[in-house]
């Protein structure tokens, strides 16, 4: 079992190009925290500005359209044999689709076509507008669960810092 960690910084929708990354820490008392890994990358990541209709396998007639401007994202286009082999995988809603195609529509906008859907066992789905999106490269952060995390909440918390690794925001905040 693992947790998937991303996070990017900045504020009111809005990009900061001096967060460097963040430390995550982990409790499961929410009281006693302890360092288990570092985001060192911001997450490509951002929300639906369309719906997406439902569709299996490989959907080459619908586009998705995404919004990255809270993480000052960019996507670029891909073979078909690597979106169908999950080197441009991405989540949404709980599936996990690729894309071949990016095309970037305004600042941080994009419109993704032709895309392996309900990739690696998850189930396809029509996506509404505002869904959230994610992009999962190298900025995700993995971390394997001990055995005695797997079943309890696990409380996580994110101490960002800037681009030259200082600026360390205190752990209480």
């Amino acid at each position: 079992a693992e947790i998937w960690l991303g996070a990017s910084g900045g504020s009111s929708g809005a990009a900061d190009p001096n967060w460097g990354g963040a430390l995550v820490w982990a409790s499961l008392d929410n009281l006693t925290f302890q360092k288990i890994t570092t985001i060192t990358a911001p997450l490509r990541q951002g929300f639906l500005t369309a719906p997406l209709l439902m569709a299996t396998g490989y959907d080459t007639a619908d586009a998705l359209s995404v919004d990255l401007t809270e993480s000052a994202g960019a996507l670029t286009t891909a073979t078909q044999a690597a979106a169908q082999a999950g080197q441009t995988l991405c989540l949404v809603d709980g599936e996990l689709l690729g894309f071949a195609s990016a095309t970037l529509t305004a600042a941080y906008k994009y419109n993704l076509t032709v895309l392996p859907r309900g990739m690696y066992g998850t189930t396809a789905a029509a996506h509404s507008t505002a869904a959230p999106f994610a992009r999962l490269d190298g900025a995700v952060a993995q971390y394997a669960l001990p055995a005695n995390f797997i079943g309890q909440t696990v409380y996580l918390k994110f101490q960002s810092f800037n681009v030259f690794g200082g600026g360390l925001e205190d752990l209480s905040n």
